[in-house]
């Protein structure tokens, strides 16, 4: 049986901060959207990601997404208004999204996830990202096939 090797330490953290009715762990999962659509907030852990559909799904049902700046396509899809080679200060916290440092250690990974997760309690930050599904529209069928077109076909 698979395990990551961070989920005694998540499963901690949780029980830790009282939020074991809170939070729900789903490992993995090959569809996740039926899901997502019951969570307040979704947290992207990866260390590499392809385009990230994920992402655009949890936009779409209009959730707070935290998500590691991982190569390839979270600050795309998260944060266009920086470049990829921007150095950026961890926790971001985007027009859409708050993307936090690559992993590096589970002491510090869990630290970036529980000072976000307080800071959007205490400061109410979550009115801050009221209409996330507005950037997921720019990644539906329609508007890719006209940039597409503008960039190929021209």
């Amino acid at each position: 049986i698979w395990k990551w090797e961070l989920e005694d330490s998540l499963i901690w953290l949780v029980k830790d901060l009282s939020l074991e009715h809170d939070v729900i762990f789903l490992w993995i999962q090959t569809n996740v959207f039926q899901f997502i659509k019951y969570f307040d907030c979704f947290i992207l852990t990866s260390l590499w990601e392809s385009f990230g559909q994920v992402l655009v799904e949890a936009l779409v049902l209009n959730k707070l997404v935290i998500s590691t700046d991982c190569k390839s396509w979270p600050r795309e899809i998260l944060a266009p208004e920086i470049k990829l080679q921007d150095n950026i200060t961890y926790p971001y916290y985007g027009k859409y999204w708050i993307l936090i440092e690559p992993f590096i250690s589970e002491d510090k990974f869990i630290k970036n996830i529980n000072q976000i997760l307080i800071d959007i309690l205490e400061k109410n930050l979550k009115k801050h990202y009221l209409d996330w599904s507005k950037r997921a529209k720019e990644f539906d069928l329609q508007n890719i096939e006209k940039h597409y077109k503008k960039l190929f076909l021209n």
